[in-house]
């Protein structure tokens, strides 16, 4: 049975070369990479593979990328690319995010080469869809007894909503489904069904369908029930049906889970030999049985059984519960039990002597109806000692120090990278003995610090090394480099050239609606010379236009933002928002000049609260920090803006003006020029914890606010120069986080 519904085929040709014919004294190879379709692995296909926006990646053996091309087509495709001799890995992948979304086929592939001196070699690569594809169906009869039903399809690449008329199939990552039912019936009661599909695979195509069961007997199409599963293999299909009875919608809600003795989640407590532990407990209630109770847990004790099923012990994860005093009793089926969690966490570990020990444990409960719920808690172990510090929360310039001392004249010493010792006296202190600081005027570097004790000269603390990282350098951000791209054109065959933002047109960093106005001979953003200083050469120019030709086209505002073009067509444009950033800034800078008209272009799906027909428009300038990219569809038939409400966002600013002013009530050092004015934007972060790992930097500017929506005016014109990012230490950029009301202490006075 083949396991992919669409696929591709990347045949990669590799010609050696001698090695002074392209590099002095180094020996090298010459790529060449064709995308090819096999006709025998496209009879399930929606589209060509071929059609897609391709990413190719060369990354060499020790797991750095040499070269990146964001386009196929147009960067690749019968070109020459050399490399130097070696071994190298070539992965393909979809331009698109991973993100759940509406016909959004995920395509990736990968395999190591080797160029040899002298030699040819060939590869082939078979390009698969990585992600599922999900489809909801309503049987007939569900409309003679509900008024109203909608189904939500998630799991952690995202969400969609499937009305009783959506037709259209989604597609996720291949892994555990939620599919939330809710029904309204003919006398306007509410009801909700919830089922959980944990054995997902990739490149399968999944339909659920639901039908009422009307008593009569089993239902071959549907499965008769929840767990009746018809697999097509011919198809590649799995079907799910699920019947509705009424008993399923009285009495049978989603299991519960309740907690006492806990504060906000966590249990808090001094590791001693007989630890002082509040008496706490967890009770769960699953009127239809429970069918599975799945822990997962960080604890450095449970390293070897990170997660297991309390349904189904293993006996390594039972042995290990039974070590550490959990209680133990029958799980399978039970519609009620408690959890008595004292002696439990009595038994649990410090990682360190001299540090705080975090156990967090997540429980799901899964019923015999496949409704799931979650809960997560944690034990905070702290040492047994007069004073610890923990790992500081570190920002770009400033630092939460942390630390445990029931000392009243405890404080802070602060070892500085040039080995110049601080005393930081400025400290916050509770009643149980914690205490804090919040350190700004730091800079890149490693730092040591301990406490200390003004009453108590013996009182020892084990130090603790934390270090700050300079901000990633925003390519371009002053809007001085200008150059031109190649891409597929949007009306017509062959490529059409635009102006880009960037220097070089294989290091997209910024982007704008050029590629599609272009296909109309227009250009919505481009270089200018009226700059807003003495220091500025260049700016961007934005200005919002009707762009379209052949009878195609609509109404599109001058933008920049940080991120790339996915794809482009006559009906608008799909985004990808956002760029690979580290660093914590808390203001954006920079200067504007606008322009604006009277709105003569109006949208349908424009907000009801936004701006009208006829009334003045207005420019729009944001920043945002997120843990991920987002897919931003700008199309006449489908409007999905920057999600700011998303938990993946953590820091957002905007600026809108209809007119050029300056709002900063600061005095600058410098003269502005040609009748620009400053602004700035400043970050609003959604808490006190700074994010880590991989995130990602949005920068927008607009000339028309609801240009995303059709909406703007055709005489509006905004410049834009000179954008700074500040860094320093803002309370009101943290007034919503446990910052609040935190007095800052500048570690140079």
């Amino acid at each position: 049975m083949k396991l992919y519904i669409f696929a591709c085929l990347c045949s990669l040709i590799l010609w050696g070369v001698s090695c002074n014919e392209e590099s002095a004294g180094i020996p090298t190879g010459s790529l060449f990479l064709g995308i090819e379709e096999d006709a025998t692995l496209l009879t399930k296909a929606e589209s060509a593979v071929t059609n897609e926006s391709l990413r190719v990646d060369i990354i060499a053996a020790e797991g750095d990328t040499i070269k990146s091309y964001s386009d196929y087509i147009d960067e690749v495709k019968g070109k020459k690319i050399v490399l130097p001799v070696g071994t190298y890995t070539i992965s393909v992948k979809s331009n698109q995010s991973e993100e759940a979304g509406w016909e959004k086929p995920f395509y990736s592939g990968s395999k190591e080469i080797t160029i040899q001196s002298g030699e040819i070699t060939s590869v082939q690569i078979v390009c698969k869809i990585s992600n599922t594809k999900v489809a909801v169906e309503y049987a007939d009869n569900l409309a003679d007894y509900f008024s109203h039903y909608e189904t939500t399809v998630s799991n952690t690449s995202g969400s969609l909503l499937y009305t009783r008329d959506e037709t259209r199939a989604g597609f996720f990552k291949a892994e555990k489904l939620t599919a939330d039912l809710k029904l309204v019936n003919q006398d306007g009661n509410e009801f909700a069904m919830q089922r959980v599909f944990p054995d997902i695979k990739e490149r399968y195509f999944y339909k659920i369908k639901y039908s009422l069961d009307d008593g009569g007997g089993d239902n071959e199409e549907a499965g008769a029930d929840f767990g009746g599963i018809i697999v097509d293999e011919k198809a590649d299909t799995i079907y799910y049906g699920i019947f509705i009875k009424q008993e399923d919608l009285f009495g049978k809600s989603v299991p519960k889970l309740a907690f006492d003795g806990f504060t906000e989640n966590k249990i808090v407590y001094k590791k001693t030999e007989n630890p002082s532990v509040p008496e706490h407990s967890l009770t769960i209630e699953a009127p239809n049985g429970i069918k599975q109770l799945k822990v997962e847990t960080t604890s450095f004790q449970f390293a070897d059984v990170p997660s297991f099923d309390l349904c189904n012990l293993t006996d390594a994860a039972r042995t290990r519960l039974q070590q550490l005093d959990f209680p133990m009793q029958e799980v399978k089926d039970k519609q009620e039990l408690t959890f008595v969690l004292t002696d439990f966490a009595k038994a649990l570990e410090l990682s360190s002597e001299t540090q705080t020990t975090l156990h967090t444990f997540s429980f799901y409960v899964l019923d015999n109806l496949n409704q799931e719920t979650t809960v997560v808690f944690t034990y905070e172990v702290r040492p047994n000692v007069a004073a610890y510090v923990e790992k500081p929360y570190c920002w770009t310039t400033f630092a939460l120090l942390k630390g445990y001392c029931v000392d009243e004249s405890s404080y802070f010493k602060v070892k500085l990278p040039n080995g110049t010792v601080k005393d930081i006296k400025k400290v916050t202190r509770d009643t149980e003995g914690n205490v804090s600081a919040l350190v700004t005027g730091l800079s890149a570097g490693t730092y040591s610090y301990s406490l200390a004790s003004i009453d108590n000269a013996d009182m020892t603390c084990e130090p603790v090394d934390f270090s700050l990282a300079a901000p990633s350098e925003v390519p371009n951000i002053n809007f001085e480099d200008w150059g031109t791209r190649s891409k597929k054109k949007v009306v017509g065959i062959g490529n059409a050239t635009f102006i880009s933002p960037n220097a070089d047109s294989d290091a997209v960093y910024w982007d704008s609606g050029n590629w599609g106005a272009v296909a109309g001979g227009e250009v919505l953003t481009q270089s200018t010379t009226v700059v807003a200083t003495e220091a500025s050469e260049k700016a961007a120019m934005l200005t919002s236009k009707w762009a379209g030709a052949l009878g195609f086209g609509a109404f599109a505002a001058g933008s920049i933002y940080s991120g790339e073009a996915q794809s482009v067509g006559t009906d608008g444009a799909v985004l990808k928002y956002g760029q690979s950033y580290q660093g914590y800034p808390t203001h954006l800078r920079g200067y504007y000049k606008y322009t604006p008209g009277k709105i003569d272009w109006y949208g349908d799906k424009t907000p009801s609260d936004g701006l009208k027909k006829d009334e003045q428009d207005e420019c729009l300038i944001y920043i945002a920090l997120s843990t991920k990219q987002h897919e931003v569809i700008s199309k006449t038939g489908q409007i999905v803006p920057y999600p700011f409400d998303d938990e993946s966002v953590f820091a957002y600013g905007s600026y809108v003006s209809g007119k050029t002013e300056d709002k900063t009530g600061e005095t600058l050092a410098e003269s502005i020029k040609e009748g620009y004015a400053p602004f700035k934007i400043k970050l609003n972060y959604k808490t006190a914890v700074p994010k880590t790992g991989s995130f990602y930097i949005l920068i927008v500017a607009t000339s028309s606010r609801y240009g995303e929506y059709f909406t703007g005016s055709t005489s509006s014109v905004m410049y834009v120069d000179e954008f700074s990012l500040d860094y320093d230490y803002d309370a009101e950029a943290f007034s919503g986080t446990d910052l609040k009301g935190m007095k800052p202490v500048d570690i140079n006075e």
